[in-house]
């Protein structure tokens, strides 16, 4: 997986944000969604790069928010997600 780290718009008129405060853009009636992006350590990157796909965590499920992250967690466990402390900073950006 790469981590690309300047993304070009994906649609017109879906803002990309750097700074959470922007996020408030959600509140208009028009905006479907906003991609907000942020950056990752160095180690969570290489780590990234590193693993193969068949690694990553793939899940679809529909978890309140204080569920994802055992949601993920259980996600990773099934995809053999090597344990660590860059599988626990995927965990929490996710």
């Amino acid at each position: 997986m790469n981590l690309v780290r300047d993304l070009p718009p994906i649609k017109p008129n879906l803002p990309q944000v750097t700074d959470p405060a922007d996020l408030t853009v959600l509140t208009a009636p028009d905006c479907p969604a906003a991609i907000w992006s942020r950056q990752h350590s160095e180690a969570l990157s290489v780590w990234l790069d590193r693993l193969p796909a068949s690694q990553l965590p793939r899940w679809r499920e529909t978890v309140v928010v204080e569920e994802v992250s055992d949601a993920v967690r259980d996600a990773c466990a099934e995809a053999g997600t090597p344990e660590g402390a860059e599988r626990d900073e995927l965990i929490t950006e996710i």
